[in-house]
């Protein structure tokens, strides 16, 4: 990993005059230095997003999301960093219209953390949207199972509740 962000935060610990320690994929500190470094990644992608420069958002991160190791998004130290960016870049993955690779990611983050609402949401979504309608449908009834279950009935978008009455049974 040797890589400067753009805001000029050096990613390796250094200070800025072009001393760089590398940091070598086997060493130890190598997946600490990753994790800091898709968290500012990360921070700037959703900024892009915001503003409406989803394929900027999605360029901020796709080395991260193409570089991590998929163990980390079960390493209790790193996975709420990773799992969180992982899964924002699929969506706007999802936003761009590059669903599969989407669908992709998604499936491993909820390998990892089976109860994470929105990644279920994001999932339905996607294979909605591929027309995968009836894997949808089971994908709109975990994430509601699980926000019902936080006792967040507001959160659930209306097409959630539309499409499962609708396409159930």
């Amino acid at each position: 990993m040797n890589d400067v962000d753009f805001v000029g935060i050096c990613s390796l610990d250094s200070d800025l005059i072009n001393v760089y320690e590398k940091i070598n994929v086997d060493d130890k500190k190598y997946k600490y230095v990753f994790s800091e470094m898709i968290d500012v990644a990360h921070s700037d992608a959703l900024v892009l997003f915001r503003r409406g420069r989803v394929v900027d958002a999605i360029e901020k991160l796709s080395s991260f999301a193409n570089g991590y190791d998929v163990a980390w998004l079960a390493d209790k130290d790193l996975a709420g960093v990773v799992i969180s960016a992982i899964n924002d870049y699929a969506y706007f993955l999802q936003k761009n219209n590059e669903v599969m690779a989407s669908v992709e990611y998604l499936k491993k983050i909820l390998n990892a953390e089976p109860g994470r609402a929105v990644a279920w949401l994001n999932l339905a979504d996607s294979n909605w949207m591929i027309g995968k309608k009836d894997e949808a449908i089971k994908q709109y009834v975990e994430y509601k199972d699980i926000v019902l279950a936080k006792d967040e009935r507001s959160k659930i978008p209306s097409r959630v509740i539309k499409r499962i009455s609708k396409y159930s049974g």
